[in-house]
C-alpha cells in the first residue's frame, strides 16, 4: 500500500501537459521530447478530446496543433478561454506553415504566449516547455502558503476572540473607543493587497519574481515611474511621423508589461509595434487607443496600490527565496539580447534579475551594470553580466565538488 499511496501522491502534485495535435506521429515526437521532464503528459487527437480532460484535469500547459479537422487550435484556445476552469491555461501553438503576421496575431489574440513551428527543435521545446513546469510549480507553492497563512489568520482570530470574550468576563467592563477603534482597523486589515488590480495578472508577476511582494510592489511602481509620459511622446511621435520611435517605446513597454504580468498591455503592445508598418494612419490611430486604454488601466491599477500601501503598512512575509540557476541564466541571455541591441529595455530586467540573485553576494555588479545603461554603457554593462554569468557557473561547480566530497 505504502507504494501505491507514493504513486498516487506523485500523481496528484506532477504537474500535467496537455498535447493536441491530430497527426498521432506528432503526439509521439512532442512526448518523446518530454518525457524526461518529470510532468504527466496526456494526449488528445482533436479539440473535443482536449475538452474532455480539461474538464478533469488543472494543466501547467497547452500544446496545440493550430491546423486540425473540424476544430482547430484557435478554436480550441478560445473555448479553453471562455471557460472559468481552463481560462488561465498557458498556451504554446505548433504550426507547420502560418508564419505570416496574420495568423501570429490570431494566436496571441486567442490567448497563446508563444508560437513555434515545425519542425519542432527538441531542445527550445524543452526549455519553453521547462519555464512553464517552474512557474507551475511555483504557482502552486505560493497557494500552498497563502492557505497555511489564511488558516494560522483564522486560528488567530479565534484565539483573539477567545481570549477577549474571557478578559470581558472578568473585567466586567467594556474596552474604551480607542481600544475598539484599534481591533476594528485590524480585524478589516488585509495582507494581500495585489488581488484587485485591474489590467494586470498579478499572480502570474508574482511566479515571475520568486513570489517576492516586496521586489513585485517595486517593478510596479517603476514602471508607473518610469512610463507616465509614455503616451505624450507616442503621440508625438505618430504627428510627426516617426513611427520607428514609436517602434522603441513600444518594444520596452512590451518587454515590462510581460514582466509584471500586464497581459493585455502585452498583447495590444505587441500588435501595435507590429501595426506600425501598416501604411493606413487610421488602423494606427485605432491601435494606439487600445493601447492607450490598457496603459492608462495599469497605471490606474498602480496608483491604486500606492494609495492601499499609505493604508496598509504591513505587507505579506515573503517566500523563501531559493536560489534556481536556470531561471537566473534566462533572465541574464534577456538582458544581454537587450544590451547587444543597445535596447535600453534591458534596464527594465534588472530588478527581475536582482530578485533571482538575492543573498548571492552580487548587488554591486547589478547596480554597476544600472549605471552603465543609464549612461548608454551597453559595452561594460555586457561585460559585467559575463562576470555575473561566470560567477553563477562557478557556484554551480562549487556545489558539485562539495556532493562529490
Amino acid at each position: 500500500m505504502k507504494i501505491e499511496d507514493d504513486i498516487r501522491t506523485s500523481e496528484q502534485t506532477s504537474s500535467k501537459i496537455l498535447i493536441v495535435d491530430d497527426k498521432p506521429e506528432n503526439l509521439f515526437v512532442m512526448e518523446s521530447i518530454l518525457k524526461k521532464s518529470d510532468a504527466q503528459i496526456f494526449k488528445a487527437s482533436n479539440g473535443n478530446e482536449a475538452l474532455s480532460l480539461l474538464l478533469r484535469h488543472d494543466f501547467a500547459l497547452a500544446i496545440l496543433d493550430v491546423h486540425m479537422p473540424e476544430m482547430d487550435g484557435f478554436e480550441l484556445a478560445e473555448l479553453m478561454r471562455s471557460n472559468e476552469g481552463s481560462r488561465h491555461i498557458p498556451i504554446i501553438f505548433v504550426t507547420a506553415i502560418s508564419k505570416t503576421d496574420y495568423h501570429i496575431f490570431k494566436g496571441y489574440s486567442a490567448g497563446a504566449v508563444d508560437y513555434l513551428f515545425k519542425p519542432l527543435d527538441s531542445e527550445i521545446l524543452k526549455q519553453k516547455v521547462n519555464v512553464f513546469l517552474i512557474m507551475d510549480r511555483q504557482k502552486r507553492l505560493l497557494e500552498e502558503s497563502a492557505s497555511e497563512l489564511k488558516k494560522a489568520k483564522s486560528e488567530a482570530g479565534q484565539a483573539k476572540s477567545e481570549f477577549l470574550a474571557r478578559m470581558s468576563h472578568e473585567i466586567r467592563t467594556p474596552m474604551n473607543s480607542h481600544h475598539r477603534y484599534e481591533l476594528s482597523c485590524h480585524a478589516d486589515r488585509t495582507d494581500v493587497p495585489f488581488q484587485t488590480l485591474a489590467g494586470i495578472d498579478t499572480n502570474s508577476g508574482l511566479i515571475r519574481v520568486g513570489g517576492d511582494h516586496s521586489v513585485y510592489r517595486k517593478l510596479l511602481l517603476k514602471f508607473a515611474k518610469n512610463h507616465e509620459d509614455t503616451m505624450q511622446q507616442v503621440r508625438h511621435c505618430f504627428k510627426s511621423g516617426n513611427m520607428e520611435q514609436i517602434g522603441r517605446i513600444v518594444h520596452t513597454i512590451k518587454g515590462v508589461a510581460g514582466n509584471i504580468g500586464a497581459n493585455e498591455l502585452h498583447k495590444t503592445a505587441h500588435l501595435l509595434q507590429t501595426g506600425i508598418k501598416d501604411t493606413k494612419n487610421s488602423v494606427i490611430s485605432s491601435l494606439l487607443d487600445s493601447f492607450s486604454e490598457n496603459l492608462q488601466q495599469v497605471f490606474k491599477s498602480i496608483k491604486n496600490l500606492e494609495k492601499t500601501e499609505a493604508v496598509f503598512s504591513k505587507t505579506l512575509p515573503a517566500v523563501d527565496h531559493v536560489f534556481n540557476r536556470s531561471d537566473a541564466l534566462h533572465i541574464i541571455d534577456r538582458i544581454a539580447a537587450l544590451l547587444e541591441e543597445d535596447d535600453m529595455a534591458a534596464s527594465e530586467h534588472l530588478d527581475l534579475l536582482d530578485s533571482h540573485l538575492k543573498n548571492t553576494g552580487m548587488d554591486e555588479e547589478l547596480k554597476a551594470i544600472a549605471e552603465h545603461i543609464g549612461q548608454y554603457d551597453f559595452t561594460n554593462a555586457l561585460n559585467l553580466l559575463d562576470k555575473i554569468r561566470l560567477k553563477i557557473n562557478e557556484m554551480k561547480r562549487g556545489n558539485d565538488e562539495r556532493r562529490q566530497k
